[in-house]
């Protein structure tokens, strides 16, 4: 989960719920508000069908009318507030999560939400949802906060393994040619002390593609092609294309498509094909996006609309140059929407709402600088027990080892005061971030309950083949120390329990 997120929980026809995280939550504060259908349902409607080709006007009313139907005048503030907190006083980015219920609301999951900003008549100044740099807006799965979610993370000195599939049918003249060939060029370029770029799968069968699952196993499965919302026994289903050996298009439906990731579901899955993500109004569950969510995909970006090679192309690129930067996956797909806006004239088309992130991951980042083994480890402490008496059970709260370890990029985003540690006045030292769990145990030592926790740090190089020294920033503060008079086992050495401040 990020430092701060803002989790809003769309459940019914009537409700709008908000969870609350920041950096020292390990409860979210909670707010509610009243769904505003009515403003919206409507205008939305018009232009749903024909996303990619709106102007500038009805770009604004449609995201400033999508706004208000989340927002009533309690959340407004309430967003406005809780935004504010953390982008200009804590300087750190601020994630918004969208999960509409898609059995009950169908309709609602397919409104272009992406396109979403604040009414200009507030007089707060521009905020696009899908663009603000000090954002990143991602969707998620109804509920999907209930199931347990898979870590992104690489294990140390682990290379991030991309697949690139192209489906190019060329005997079809109502297709636009696939151009995949600036995609390919720029993923051979990348460092490849990270990237182990997989063979292209090119022409893309079923058969090919689930070979390559299974054998190449993975990271990053970027699928460029073609995919359509297409009606079928009165129901829109989506649909991507394969390609025959004759070059003939084959289409298949979302639900096959998603059969091929049983063997091998990667971490991600990139559509770069047209309505991958456009949502049946009548049907949850029948785009190609959301298919590979049942399929348990952490992470898939796809596209809502139609979209040009050019656009399309532009769009991945820069997601993958903040990938190897070390950002986040939600980051850096709020990243790229925004060159989108800086490349192809701000707002004033829809290009920016066309991609889509659906986001059930623990955690947006690839990598990590230590390794799956050193998570879930434990640490225990024992305590003795007397004959003579038979103590009153208590907590004790001791430390545990590292759960997971990250290594943060941008100095913003540390949830402290301390950006650096100065060594010797000349050499300033990064910190870096990293997981853990606190512990609660009985007298015996059995584990009581977790609490995850967060911490920074960096490594003091010893030389002499010592081991690096691990210094670890204190957060400033009080506690006591010491044992109260009365506390069974304690002795003088630990008294007068006093209050230290750090």
């Amino acid at each position: 989960m990020n430092q701060y997120s803002y989790h809003i929980i769309v459940p019914n026809n009537d409700t709008v719920k908000v969870k609350k995280w920041t950096s020292e939550s390990t409860i979210p504060s909670e707010s509610s508000g009243k769904f505003q259908s009515n403003k919206i349902r409507d205008q939305v409607k018009e232009v749903n069908q024909n996303l990619a080709s709106l102007n500038s006007e009805q770009i604004g009313q449609v995201g400033e009318a999508l706004f208000d139907a989340l927002f009533d005048q309690q959340l407004r503030e309430d967003f406005l507030s809780f935004r504010r907190e953390v982008i200009e006083d804590q300087k750190q980015t601020l994630k918004v999560v969208l999960e509409i219920n898609e059995t009950a609301m169908p309709e609602v999951v397919a409104y272009p939400w992406e396109l979403m900003c604040l009414p200009e008549r507030y007089n707060k100044g521009v905020i696009h949802f899908a663009t603000d740099p000090k954002l990143s807006f991602v969707r998620s799965r109804f509920n999907s906060n209930e199931e347990k979610k898979r870590p992104l993370q690489l294990d140390q000195g682990e290379k991030l393994k991309i697949a690139l599939v192209v489906a190019r049918p060329t005997a079809d003249d109502k297709l636009i040619n696939v151009e995949f060939q600036q995609v390919e060029t720029y993923l051979n370029q990348l460092d490849k002390g990270k990237i182990n770029f997989l063979p292209v799968i090119n022409p893309a069968t079923p058969k090919k593609v689930s070979a390559g699952l299974r054998d190449g196993k993975p990271d990053i499965f970027h699928f460029i092609g073609h995919g359509r919302l297409q009606e079928e026994n009165n129901q829109e289903v989506g649909q991507i294309a394969f390609v025959y050996d004759g070059g003939k298009a084959d289409w298949r439906k979302a639900d096959y498509f998603s059969l091929l990731f049983q063997q091998h579901p990667p971490k991600i899955v990139i559509l770069q094909a047209c309505e991958t993500a456009r949502e049946s109004e009548s049907n949850p569950f029948k785009s190609v996006a959301s298919q590979l969510m049942l399929q348990r995909i952490s992470v898939v970006i796809a596209m809502q609309a139609k979209v040009s090679n050019q656009i399309a192309s532009s769009f991945v690129q820069n997601f993958y140059d903040e990938i190897i930067k070390g950002n986040s996956v939600d980051l850096a797909v709020q990243q790229a929407r925004h060159m989108i806006t800086v490349d192809h004239d701000g707002h004033e088309n829809p290009y920016f709402a066309i991609p889509v992130i659906y986001m059930n991951a623990s955690d947006g980042y690839l990598f990590s600088n230590f390794s799956a083994e050193k998570r879930n480890n434990v640490a225990t402490i024992e305590i003795e027990e007397t004959d003579s008496q038979e103590p009153e059970l208590k907590e004790f709260e001791i430390n545990v080892a590292t759960i997971e370890i990250q290594q943060e990029q941008q100095l913003k985003e540390f949830e402290i005061n301390v950006a650096s540690i100065e060594i010797e006045e000349t050499k300033t030292i990064p910190l870096q971030r990293f997981e853990f769990k606190t512990a609660f145990v009985d007298r015996r030592g059995q584990i009581i309950r977790e609490e995850p926790c967060v911490a920074y740090y960096f490594e003091q190089e010893l030389g002499k083949g010592i081991k690096p020294l691990k210094m670890i920033s204190i957060p400033p503060g009080q506690f006591w120390m010491g044992a109260p008079e009365n506390e069974t086992d304690s002795n003088n050495d630990e008294r007068p329990q006093h209050l230290v401040e750090v």
